[in-house]
Parts: structure tokens; sequence; C-alpha cells
């Protein structure tokens, strides 16, 4: 398949208007909550800052991006490194400035009872947050598991909401807008960092230099822009080595220098 005959599949198969209307009702809605009449649901709600609304539309449209733009149509369809760039700037973009955007009045009435539960005090330590991550990861890359859900548009969604949750319970000692979930204090976010970040690192490394190819899903879709399976193949490993490797040694510097400054004006 040429360039002109991928731009040529047509303007609602490649943009979405669905879900840039879905992103700009969330939008709305959210609005509507945090600055809006919305807040008298709440109590103790207060306006949100201007920085958490930017985070959260900012976050809005990488949702977009991911799962509206032709990156989706590509990730569905027909490259395996579009739908690693989509899992990447799902997992490890629009998650975190989602929670970011979220006041803590807001989001305290769904935390409150899930933190009671005896299941979440099990999964609360942060290496089980960051074991969890990757594991769920690695299993939904697997071959078998890939193939089938590529093929079953059900199981396809249900991978993005898991992949969503997943990343949400990592990303919260970071980001956490509540107090009921506690940041990690500095020097323990560099270490969390570095550990969540560098779990996969070995596997990907390993099979980016793999001469076959791992998934048969991909042996039956056209090729796109002249890209070869193999080589498709290794610049999605790619794609998620550099988009984990730059956002989490990037949290992880910013740490150790909030920690340094601790040190230093002690």
């Amino acid at each position: 398949m040429t360039a002109q005959q991928f731009w040529g599949i047509g303007f609602v198969s490649l943009w979405h208007p669905n879900v840039l209307l879905e992103s700009i009702l969330i939008q709305g809605v959210y609005l509507w909550l945090v600055r809006g009449s919305g807040k008298r649901f709440f109590a103790n709600a207060m306006p949100a800052s201007y920085l958490q609304i930017a985070s959260f539309l900012f976050g809005m449209w990488i949702f977009y991006l991911a799962f509206g733009s032709p990156i989706d149509y590509l990730a569905d369809h027909l490259l395996f490194s579009a739908y690693m760039l989509q899992n990447i700037l799902e997992m490890i973009a629009m998650t975190p400035f989602l929670l970011l955007g979220l006041p803590a009045w807001l989001i305290e009435p769904v935390v409150a009872p899930l933190i009671r539960t005896r299941l979440y005090k099990k999964l609360v330590k942060p290496v089980v947050r960051a074991l969890a991550f990757n594991v769920i990861f690695v299993v939904f890359h697997l071959p078998p598991v890939f193939n089938q859900t590529m093929v079953h548009p059900w199981l396809h969604v249900l991978e993005h909401c898991v992949f969503f949750i997943s990343a949400s319970f990592l990303w919260m000692p970071i980001v956490s807008p509540t107090a009921l979930i506690q940041r990690l204090r500095p020097a323990a976010q560099v270490v969390y960092v570095f550990f969540a970040g560098n779990f996969l690192m070995p596997l990907i490394i390993l099979l980016l230099f793999t001469q076959n190819v791992l998934y048969e899903f991909y042996l039956k879709v056209p090729r796109v822009f002249g890209m070869s399976l193999l080589g498709d193949q290794q610049l999605g490993l790619l794609v998620m080595l550099v988009g984990m490797i730059i956002p989490f040694f990037s949290l992880g510097v910013y740490a150790y220098s909030r920690y340094d400054n601790i040190l230093l004006y002690r």
C-alpha cells in the first residue's frame, strides 16, 4: 500500500470524528465540574487551577492523537510500530497528564472506597505497582495473546482499558492529586522510576535484534510505506525503548534534583 492509497482510505476512517466528539464532550464535562456549577455536587470543592486544567485538556488531546488520528488506523490494521506508539502515548504520556489534572476533591470519592479494599492494600507497595505494570504489558504482548487482541475488537478495547488502569496504578505514587494516596518522597521516586523504567529494557533490547517476525497478524495485512515486516517490528521496539527511556530518565533526573535540593537546604 502506497502513501497515496493510505490517505485515500477516507477522512472518517483516518480521523475518527466520533473520537473527536468524545474527547470534546469529556473536556466539556470536566470543565463544568471543576470550574462550573458541577462543583456543587462535591464536598469541599474548589475551582481547579489553570495548571490542572491545562494538564487534563492536554491529556485529552493526547487521547485523540492516539485513538482518533491516523495513528489508530495504522495501529489497528497495518503497523506494529504505530501500535507501540499508541501504547506509549496512552500509558506514558496521556495517563499522567490526566491524573495531574484531577483535583483531590473530584477523585477522592472514587479513591476512598478503593484504598480500603484488601486487594489494594496488598498491591499498594511501589515495587508491586511497577511489577504489575510491566507484567501486564508483557502478557498482552506475548504473540498468542497479541494476535487474539488484534482480531477481536472487544478484546482490543479491553486491552487498552487494562493498560490505562495499570498505567494509572503505576503513576499514582508520582503524580497523585490526593493525600489519600501519598506521593513518594523525591529519593524514593528516583528508585521507583529507575526500577519501573528499566524492568523491560533487557527484553526489549534482546527482541530488537531478533531476525524473526513475532506476530502472525502482520503477515496477513498489506505492507504500507514500503516498510518490511521485520523493519516494522524493530521500529516498534525502538519506539517502545525510546518512549520509556526518555520520560522515565527525565523524571528520575527531576526527582533526584529535588532530593538534592532538599539535602542542600537542610
